[in-house]
């Protein structure tokens, strides 16, 4: 058994480069990240939408994985927002 459920696959993406890969989602993220606006973010989130389709993964462990890794995020924004009050 493989700890990463998400690494095993036979779709096109899992078969890419690793290196490519790793290009391919730092351009995504840095593009994202730098965007203004609402609308280059939902586009990415339409795309990552698609990655998920070719790449045939189960959706609920998916979903599972994303509440999880998640779960702090309301949290540190909450800090956070306390902070730039100062």
């Amino acid at each position: 058994m493989h700890l990463e459920v998400f690494a095993e696959g036979d779709s096109f993406l899992h078969k890419l480069d690793p290196r490519i890969k790793i290009l391919v989602f730092l351009t995504f993220a840095i593009l994202c990240a730098i965007s203004k606006g609402i609308l280059i973010p939902s586009l990415y989130f339409m795309l990552s939408l698609l990655f998920i389709l070719i790449a045939k993964l189960n959706f609920k462990n998916l979903l599972n994985r994303l509440v999880g890794a998640n779960f702090f995020i309301p949290f540190y924004m909450d800090i956070y927002s306390f902070k730039l009050q100062k």
